[in-house]
């Protein structure tokens, strides 16, 4: 009897934790740009989703959950030649949240310790699924502001994007800042990077000027490749400790 109420009570002493997380995702894509008149700077993307942690030891933890991200769908260019000034605005940004992450990560303590401050490193994998068409098709102009000489008439751009397939496996790297709130909840900041190993993404497109009459191809592809800087609440279960014996919190 004694034996089963002392291994019952250790699991339950706020090994699990569970969270709400909030990431901001600038998303790198990769770009066949000859002419070089896309926008490769683009509103960030945004994952929100929640987290399962078990704590194996005073320095090992491991968690997994399922969020769901995004990926840009549509694209920018600007007039880039010299004495121009470079307006974007063509195209517009799409942040759909139509893509399943599900990570699986581990957590290591370096012991780095301040007060309520606690610092560590995290790596894992991350699976990409695409629950959503992620199929668009637009076009869009912008006439060029002129600084010398005499601009173009106008700068049009035409792409079609959608997705070569449905999942993938992003590798993560990066650190961890938690604050302890209270003896249950904890504040945690991270920043990882996200390396992609397969292409889910791609768009085919052209942008023209009238003057000379010119047609430029380009290509975007994505393969979950991005920067994260993620915001998380962390809840520790567990049932209050119970005192076993009399003689427990004597002096």
């Amino acid at each position: 009897m004694c034996i089963i109420l002392n291994v019952s009570t250790s699991l339950a002493q706020g090994r699990l934790s569970v969270g709400f997380d909030l990431a901001s995702r600038k998303e790198i894509r990769s770009y066949h740009d000859p002419q070089g008149y896309l926008n490769k700077q683009y509103t960030p993307l945004f994952a929100i989703g929640g987290s399962l942690s078990y704590m194996i030891n005073d320095k090992w933890e491991v968690e997994s959950g399922i969020y769901e991200t995004s990926f840009h769908q549509t694209v920018s260019a600007y007039y880039k030649e010299p004495g121009y000034i470079p307006l974007s605005g063509t195209g517009w940004q799409v942040n759909g949240l139509k893509t399943l992450q599900i990570p699986l990560r581990g957590v290591y303590d370096l012991g780095l310790n301040w007060k309520r401050f606690s610092f560590s490193a995290i790596g894992g994998l991350n699976l990409y699924h695409l629950n959503g068409s992620l199929k668009t098709r637009g076009e869009a102009g912008l006439s060029a502001i002129p600084v010398y000489p005499t601009p173009p008439t106008n700068l049009m751009i035409y792409y079609e994007s959608y997705p070569i397939r449905k999942s993938s496996i992003a590798f993560e790297l990066g650190g961890q800042l938690k604050y302890q709130i209270s003896n249950r909840l904890n504040f945690i900041y991270r920043f990882t990077a996200l390396a992609g190993t397969r292409d889910m993404i791609k768009m085919e497109g052209y942008y023209e000027i009238d003057n000379p009459p010119t047609l430029y191809p380009f290509e975007v592809t994505s393969n979950g490749t991005a920067l994260h800087h993620t915001f998380s609440l962390r809840y520790r279960m567990g049932k209050k400790k119970e005192k076993q014996n009399w003689w427990e919190y004597e002096d």
